[in-house]
């Protein structure tokens, strides 16, 4: 199994754009009450 540094790069990259969007919607969320 070789490892390819492009994919794991794209794993992190969705990763940290759905922890993102989480954090926004969280704070969006407590700002707005």
């Amino acid at each position: 199994m070789e490892n390819s540094p492009i994919k794991t790069l794209l794993l992190y990259g969705v990763f940290g754009i759905y922890i993102l969007i989480v954090l926004i919607t969280s704070f969006v969320i407590v700002s707005s009450q």
